[in-house]
This record gives structure tokens, sequence and C-alpha cells, in this order.
């Protein structure tokens, strides 16, 4: 939901950027995408079936399978799409038609095959090759064009690490101080009965 939004947000600041801030953003954003899309992910295939069973009954619980085959694919897709607009937005776009093309060999027998081999499951495990594949094509052009690290766009830096540290710091300062502040508010409201 949140990727198109940004993306469409980067691709200006892309292609007005200096080439090595362009990089640093790219990365930045990729690499952090990455990580809460993979513990949202993750959290969601941890309920997932609670939740169906909960909002739509037992009949539906056959969706969950399918959603833990369509969860690698939730999280490729936003990589492959922030990649492409990096790409894009360096005066890049035939790199990036290209990697879709090289996607769309993919596409057409992977779903031909595996829809009528295996149904809704089947739907949902090509969707999750075709974006995995795609953000792959993506994430190799994006390194040779750019020279990164594979690791710098991938794997949190420990600057990143201190950056959640420090979120997660002003968060529960936040809820202490509120705790603090209604307890005491409940003192003094009991104190003056």
């Amino acid at each position: 939901v949140m990727t198109t939004p940004i993306t469409q947000v980067l691709f200006p600041y892309t292609a007005a950027s200096s080439e090595e801030r362009a990089v640093q953003r790219t990365n930045l954003l990729c690499r952090n995408y990455s990580i809460v899309m993979v513990a949202g992910v993750t959290l969601m295939a941890c309920f997932i079936r609670p939740i169906i069973l909960l909002l739509y009954g037992e009949n539906f619980l056959p969706a969950a399978t399918v959603f833990w085959y369509l969860a690698p694919g939730i999280v490729f897709w936003p990589l492959g799409q922030f990649l492409a607009v990096h790409i894009g937005a360096s005066g890049k776009p035939r790199i990036v038609f290209l990697a879709s093309l090289a996607t769309l060999v993919i596409t057409i027998p992977g779903c031909i095959l595996l829809i009528s081999w295996y149904g809704l499951v089947g739907a949902g495990l090509s969707i999750s090759i075709i974006y995995a594949a795609q953000a792959l094509f993506r994430l190799v052009a994006y390194v040779k064009i750019t020279r990164t690290s594979l690791l710098e766009v991938l794997l949190p830096t420990r600057s990143d690490w201190l950056y959640y540290q420090d979120i997660v710091k002003g968060f529960s300062s936040r809820v202490l101080f509120k705790t603090r502040t209604r307890r005491s508010l409940h003192i003094r409201l009991v104190g003056d009965k």
C-alpha cells in the first residue's frame, strides 16, 4: 500500500540528487523497508489462521496457506519497485524495461503451470517467484550500475540499529511518561476526595 506513494516521491528526489546521495537514500530505503516488510509479513504469517478464523470462519482457513506462499512476494515487490525507481530516475529506464521483460519470460509459463497444477496455492507461489525474480534482476542491475555493495542495500548498518534503538527508547519513554502522568493524576484525584 505504501510502496506506490514512496516511489512517486522517490523518483524526483533521485533524479534531482547527486548520484552519491541518491544511492545512499535508495540503500537506506531498501534495507529499512525490507526489515519492516519481513517483520510485518512474518507477524502476519504467524497470526493469519486465527485472523481468518475470526473474521471469515473455518471455511476460509485454506486461504492461510495461500498467504504463506504469497508472503515472499509481498516482501520482494517493494524492493524491486524502489530499485526500479532509482535505475529509471538515473537515466536508465531501458534497464528497468529489460528486467521487466525478463520477468515476463518467467511469468507466463510460471502462472500457466503453477496455477493449473496447484490452483490458488500455485497462484500465490507464482506471484512470489515472479516478484523475487524481478527484484533479483533489478538488484543485480542496481549493484552493477551504482557499484554499491549488496550488503549496503539489503542489511541494516550499525547506524540503522542505533536509529531503531532510539525509536524504541523514544516510544518507551513516551509510554512510561504517559503512565506516570496518569498515575500521578489518579493519585491527585483520589487524594483530593
